[in-house]
């Protein structure tokens, strides 16, 4: 058993009540057990670099010593596992709202690209080392503390991504780390990545196709789930090892996505990917991927393409009256189907700020007025709605109902 030795650090935790009363409880729940434990992974290094964290999403990596069947039995119905991560000691406990991944500490006993065999060990500094990232590996306790045996947070705070060892061979523990890597260098790196590390994702770029596909849609969400700017480097960095080809059937284009930069709103991971897909016919492919529901039908609504008429309609003074029959992500549609300008940023802009009103007039209304159930109801509410539309949504339910009386006279 090594003993974890943390170093005095200027790191502070934030001040928030979720953060420091919830993982105090986890951490003294660990303790009594005669357990040590330590902090990891990405809520570290937003301490370490003092970033804003989103505390309605937040979820905190946990090292522990202890065995994940001793983690189960301390924390008991609040604990949750599936029988994969328990294999690679993981266990999910949710202490009152706060959600911590808790992972016993490993070494790898056999890698086979896909995933490895691993076993449960007492050492902290074989923990450290067999992971991808020298930022990857910095511990800390809850004073901001930290144990960093791969000088880590030097790394971090210099804009550094280095793999712990051997790129090469890291890369053939995991093949998921090409991901990673490209997530992580987006975000932290402060200087171009080398030649020789575009040459070799580019040489192993293939060997996505051999991971689950639920893997890389979960890393793909987490690249594309950043800011504008990160995600665009990261496509870059897709496109340039042949990732995007050798994943998706094709290759990215980058210009759609880089205009979303003159724009003062983000988007989802999913609306991300669909720009880079825009002169791309076939959506099969990422539709097909484990995706929610909602997903798939943003990208059937994104597939249906804007007609000359619907955009020349989307372009005019009354496009009001266009949009409030479209379906889908309108604003984006507009974005890739038509060459950027300041007037089309104008418009997007609108598009994606509208909101649309809601038709004050029901079927009910029209049979308070003696017409029986049918068709003919359905043909009646279209016409209405029409005038309603054309008024630019003036007409007051009253209106609507005095013209319905006189075009049922």
């Amino acid at each position: 058993m090594t003993i974890l030795k943390f170093l005095k650090t200027p790191y502070k935790l934030p001040d928030n009540l979720l953060i420091t009363s919830n993982l105090s409880e986890v951490f003294d729940e660990i303790k009594k057990f005669n357990g040590q434990v330590a902090l990891v992974g990405g809520f570290v290094r937003s301490v370490i670099l003092n970033e804003n964290i989103n505390y309605r999403k937040i979820s905190i990596d946990i090292a522990t010593n202890l065995k994940p069947n001793q983690i189960i039995k301390i924390f008991g119905s609040k604990a949750k596992y599936i029988d994969e991560g328990l294999k690679h000691g993981t266990v999910i406990v949710n202490n009152n709202g706060l959600i911590c991944e808790i992972t016993t500490l490993r070494s790898d006993v056999l890698t086979k690209g896909r995933y490895s065999d691993v076993k449960f060990v007492d050492h902290w500094f074989m923990d450290a080392s067999r992971r991808d990232l020298t930022i990857n590996a910095i511990y800390m306790d809850l004073e901001g503390n930290i144990f960093d045996p791969l000088n880590g947070s030097n790394d971090l705070v210099n804009g550094k991504i280095k793999f712990i060892g051997k790129m090469t061979d890291r890369l053939n523990e995991d093949f998921l780390r090409l991901l990673r890597f490209i997530r992580f260098f987006s975000k932290y790196s402060k200087n171009k990545i080398k030649k020789e590390q575009l040459d070799i994702l580019k040489k192993f770029s293939k060997k996505i196709n051999l991971l689950s596909k639920e893997r890389v849609i979960e890393e793909l969400k987490k690249i594309f789930s950043e800011n504008k700017c990160i995600s665009l480097i990261s496509a870059e960095l897709m496109s340039k090892t042949n990732i995007d080809k050798n994943y998706f059937g094709f290759k990215f284009s980058l210009i759609k996505l880089e205009a979303l930069k003159n724009f003062n709103f983000n988007v989802n991971w999913i609306k991300k990917i669909l720009l880079l897909y825009h002169k791309e016919r076939n959506l099969d492919f990422i539709k097909n991927n484990p995706i929610s529901s909602d997903e798939r039908k943003l990208i059937d609504n994104f597939n249906i393409k804007l007609t000359k008429k619907e955009i020349s309609n989307l372009l005019c003074d009354k496009w009001c009256r266009s949009l409030y029959y479209l379906k889908g992500p309108v604003y984006l549609k507009l974005l890739t189907e038509v060459n950027f300008s300041l007037k089309i940023q104008n418009r997007i802009h609108q598009i994606k700020n509208f909101k649309k009103p809601i038709f004050p007039i029901k079927g009910e209304d029209v049979l308070r007025l003696g017409l029986h159930e049918g068709p003919e109801i359905g043909l009646i509410l279209k016409k209405i709605e029409k005038k309603w539309v054309n008024s630019d949504f003036s007409f007051s339910r009253q209106e609507l109902l005095d013209e319905l009386i006189l075009d049922l006279n």
